[in-house]
């Protein structure tokens, strides 16, 4: 039905046609609200899954410039590896006594060593740290039912063991196992476990980040896998924990369980684990992969799956809820988009401490959906992971970020308080181009400015120079942002420090009225700065400290009651007006 327009409705579309005219840029701003007092996640990393490979499995190569490529270009923090079958057959009776001439590392784990040994050596030079983990695909043939690393017959590729009792996971034969072989195995596999932590040290020169016992543990499949009900996977995990820990007296962390998004699924093994005092003690890091985006909004399935998942892993204890595989998303800046919108859904919704991508690097040219570079060819993935690896470094905190006038927008803000660093993810998921301005809700020091960049169909996480804070922002259309500012001071409460170690000046009184004096114990001339809650300088006094006056006394009548910060170089204090 054709709508009728009446005369009341002409003159509202004929001002707004003026409004949209005359101040559109200012009509279409949308603020995007950060509040460093609601904190969430804190960081540990952005990764993917091993080097770069001819085929998966087999030797890597190496070409002179990868590792710096995925270090310093990228930003890797996280790296995964599998941990291949090294055990042709048993190595000897005794799980507890390896014979080390028996384990053979698998050419993918050789390289590997030298990948880690050189990947950190570059991070650690530039005063970072690359959390490594392996996940098993399979124990050794000689452990399971099937006596392969292979099978799809999800009752029976499982590792052998006389506590696995029947389940609603298994129609189980205890007589179905290899003749001469004894009844259980999961202390041989928790030695072979532990050999591989052992090699990667001995190789590397230093130990592992995390283990994961099995990848995706609830499936069967034509490639190298094993399955473990809920149950089974708690006795495994008991046994290896004990390992690791009480005889080795490792600190390597506990990964688990490293299955698909399921919600249900995911709280049975999570159950499994918290309701026994012993697990528990194991339940290092809870983990998933992510292949079940379908949504960025509140209340999606993907976001109610993801925040399910978070609470799940957090309900008896509080536990690091990383991502560790995932995959797809399409081709060209399609897939690279995708993928943003994907990161964002974990991030905010999910919390998640770590995003690992799957494959790096693939020898074959062309596009893939499965590795970041092909070829020595970055993909459009491979920057949106340098969006987020490169910028929000280790241990930065997550912080609210909110654009309630425009659900097309999807920001995201990371707070560094050692760095000083603000990161903001600004994603348009729209066909328009959008414009936004940052406002902050809480007292705190913020970047006067920030470096920009952007990645969209024509853009490849280009440097597209600084913006002032406080300034319009222009989106373009389907594109990721990010943000980095530096200066930000952690948010505080009532009259303390920003930060006690570098604010080596007093201000008083404080709350002030008229006057604050402000005293320094430095000869120095510098420049004291009155800022607003918004990082804007209100008042900037070129003063000279010396021995002869360590004070100056700043006028305050002229400012409105509430919270301001002197700052001075580096340093910061808050001040209170209060008449």
């Amino acid at each position: 039905m054709k709508k009728q327009i009446t005369p009341l409705g002409k003159c509202m579309a004929i001002g707004l046609l003026a409004l949209s005219v005359t101040g559109a840029i200012h009509a279409q701003t949308k603020t995007v609200i950060i509040n460093k007092t609601k904190k969430f996640q804190k960081i540990d990393g952005f990764g993917s899954y091993g080097l770069n490979e001819v085929a998966w499995g087999s030797a890597p190569y190496y070409d002179a410039n990868f590792v710096k490529t995925m270090v310093d270009d990228m930003g890797l923090t996280i790296s995964r590896a599998e941990g291949y079958p090294m055990e042709a057959t048993n190595d000897n009776n005794d799980p507890l006594v390896a014979d080390m001439t028996k384990f053979k590392p698998s050419p993918f784990n050789q390289a590997y060593y030298t990948f880690a040994k050189e990947a950190q050596a570059l991070a650690n030079s530039k005063g970072d740290t690359i959390k490594f983990f392996y996940s098993v695909w399979s124990p050794p043939a000689w452990m399971k039912y099937v006596n392969s690393e292979f099978g799809t017959d999800g009752t029976w590729n499982r590792l052998i063991a006389k506590d696995f009792t029947p389940d609603d996971w298994m129609t189980f034969d205890p007589t179905r196992k290899p003749a001469a072989n004894p009844d259980d195995y999961k202390d041989e596999f928790a030695e072979h476990c532990w050999v591989h932590s052992k090699l990667f040290k001995e190789k590397t020169g230093f130990e592992l980040y995390a283990f994961s016992l099995q990848n995706e543990l609830a499936f069967a499949q034509t490639y190298n896998s094993c399955v473990y009900s809920p149950n089974q996977y708690r006795e495994l995990l008991k046994v290896a924990g004990n390992r690791f820990r009480n005889v080795e007296k490792s600190k390597i962390k506990f990964l688990m369980h490293e299955d698909i998004g399921d919600l249900g699924r995911y709280r049975q093994f999570m159950d499994a684990v918290t309701k026994d005092a012993e697990a528990i003690k194991y339940q290092d890091i809870a983990a998933c992969h992510a292949y079940n985006a379908t949504g960025t909004l509140a209340g999606s399935t993907s976001a109610s799956t993801w925040d399910g998942m978070y609470r799940v892993s957090n309900a008896k204890k509080p536990t690091p809820f990383w991502q560790t595989e995932t995959s797809g998303y399409g081709l060209g800046w399609t897939g690279g988009m995708s993928l943003a919108k994907a990161i964002y859904v974990g991030l905010k919704f999910g919390k998640v401490s770590a995003w690992v991508w799957w494959q790096t690097g693939e020898k074959d040219s062309g596009d893939s959906e499965y590795a970041l570079i092909r070829a020595n060819v970055k993909s459009k993935k491979y920057f949106t992971m340098k969006h987020f690896a490169r910028y929000i470094r280790p241990n930065a905190v997550g912080v609210e970020a909110t654009c309630a006038e425009d659900v097309d927008i999807l920001p995201l803000a990371f707070q560094h308080d050692t760095k000083k660093t603000l990161t903001v993810v600004l994603i348009n998921q729209s066909n328009a181009e959008k414009t936004v301005k940052l406002s902050f809700a809480d007292p705190s020091i913020t970047p006067t400015s920030y470096k920009m960049y952007i990645s969209n169909e024509t853009n490849d996480c280009a440097d597209k120079g600084s913006v002032n804070a406080g300034a319009d922002i222009k989106i373009p259309a389907n594109t990721l942002m990010t943000l980095m500012g530096e200066g930000s001071m952690p948010i505080i409460t009532g009259t303390e420090s920003v930060e006690n170690e570098t604010s080596s000046f007093t201000v008083h009184p404080n709350p002030a009225s008229s006057i604050a004096v402000v005293e320094y114990k430095t000869n120095m001339s510098t420049i004291v700065e009155i800022k607003d809650a918004y990082a804007r300088v209100i008042k900037s006094i070129p003063t000279v400290f010396t021995s002869n006056n360590y004070s100056t006394e700043i006028n305050t009548e002229d400012l409105p009651n509430g919270v301001y910060f002197i700052q001075i170089e580096n340093k910061a204090k808050k001040l209170v007006i209060n008449r």
